[in-house]
């Protein structure tokens, strides 16, 4: 977007942090399917995929937070992934009992009809079921599941292709930390319980190569990458409950939280590089707001086995599980409060969404320092820019936010005794 946003700014922010954060459960009433799956669009609309025979498979899908639900009924399926592209494009992944091989179910009107996509060698590669689909960007994606097969679309899923991982195993889990950086996660055979290996790409997942052995260390629930070099693993490492990090691309993973010899995570999700959430046995649910230094234990929640776990935006996570439990996390600790200042309200910014530079055009009176300040939705202080200006005159001030993720910001900026203040989208 090229052309100059005005700000009508009459105010600006400033932070203070409340305790305001609350957990809600949202299951339907009667619901005791095996939750496998869950994804949220926004704050209110997402999809829950569950089932506990092949006669029970649902899709659920909600409008407004988990108040309410639809029910689809996928027909003789075992489901599993979940995962959007955009509003109306929605796909759930897993396995047809009728003719025993992979299957995806895809939508392109926001759920109300689906088609079924069949991998039985005519003409899609044969696989016997898919757990994950991981859109890469707004056409291309792949799926992972059972014997060695991680398969790729460039089309938005019309059609596939196999591709190269020089194995059988069952590879559970995928992620990519951007186009051609990814990661999956596999075990021996069948055994989907024990994800013991890690490989990875780096040419958008047309090859894939081990940088982790199976070994009998570790059981591994999900893997979530923030960066090509920085990610996450959740599961069961050395007879506990486990969350291990990497910042050197997989080559090493060292423990950041160890918890019960009883437990193991089975998921956890990264919103950006602060925002993170695992969850696994008895309840076992944990968030962390400073990119993993630090866990608090959310207790008394549930005790069912929480298999998955969606962080939709600063405010909102849902979490599922066995048993039809389903919980919504809000986290209203973010209150940005007006007051009146001396303030100009003639500040320009373009573009804006942005995705690395953008611009702030400003009125300045007199020869003086201008101080951009920006913060992240928490307060946060991310960002300073100091600008001199000689001459006054109106002035263009540069932001760059390459380093940045995506996400809505706020800045605030000062020359002498004028302030304007508003708000900056990051889209990457």
């Amino acid at each position: 977007m090229k052309s100059i946003i005005s700000l009508f700014i009459l105010f600006c922010f400033l932070f203070i942090i409340t305790a305001k954060a609350k957990w809600e459960r949202i299951s339907p009433e009667g619901l005791y399917l095996n939750l496998y799956g869950v994804h949220f669009i926004d704050a209110d609309t997402g999809y829950v995929t569950g089932w506990n025979d092949v006669n029970t498979a649902r899709i659920l899908k909600t409008t407004n937070g988990g108040k309410d639900w639809q029910e689809i009924i996928p027909p003789a399926s075992y489901i599993f992934g979940v995962n959007a592209v955009g509003y109306n494009k929605i796909y759930v992944v897993g396995y047809n009992a009728t003719t025993n091989c992979g299957l995806l179910f895809k939508s392109t009107d926001a759920g109300i009809s689906w088609n079924s996509i069949l991998f039985n060698g005519s003409p899609n590669p044969s696989s016997f079921g898919y757990y994950t689909y991981e859109p890469i960007n707004n056409t291309t994606a792949l799926m992972s599941g059972y014997q060695g097969s991680i398969v790729k679309t460039t089309d938005a899923g019309e059609t596939w292709a196999a591709t190269n991982t020089n194995t059988s195993d069952v590879f559970r889990v995928l992620n990519f930390a951007n186009e051609t950086i990814g990661y999956a996660a596999g075990g021996e055979g069948f055994s989907f319980n024990l994800i013991n290996a890690i490989y990875k790409t780096t040419d958008g997942g047309n090859n894939w190569f081990v940088i982790r052995p199976r070994s009998n260390d570790i059981s591994i629930g999900n893997i979530q990458f923030i960066s090509p070099d920085t990610g996450f693993v959740f599961g069961y490492y050395n007879g506990s409950a486990s969350i291990l990090k990497t910042t050197d691309g997989g080559n090493s993973f060292s423990p950041i939280y160890t918890g019960g010899s009883n437990l193991g995570f089975q998921s956890g999700d990264f919103l950006n590089s602060n925002l993170g959430i695992g969850v696994g046995d008895n309840g076992l649910i944990l968030l962390t707001k400073d990119g993993g230094k630090t866990w608090t234990e959310e207790k008394g929640i549930t005790t069912e086995v929480m298999i998955w776990a969606h962080y939709v935006d600063e405010k909102t996570c849902y979490v599922v599980g066995l048993n039809g439990e389903m919980y919504k996390y809000t986290d209203d600790e973010t209150e940005v409060i007006e007051t009146k200042k001396n303030l100009n309200d003639d500040a320009l910014i373009s573009p804006n969404p942005c995705t690395s530079l953008t611009y702030i055009k400003y009125s300045v009176p007199e020869p003086s320092t201008v101080k951009l300040k920006i913060y992240d939705s928490f307060g946060s202080l991310v960002s300073v820019v100091l600008d001199e200006f000689q001459n006054e005159g109106m002035k263009s001030v540069q932001i760059n936010v390459e380093n940045l993720t995506s996400g809505v910001y706020y800045y605030r900026l000062e020359s002498g005794n004028r302030i304007s203040c508003g708000k900056i989208v990051i889209v990457k």
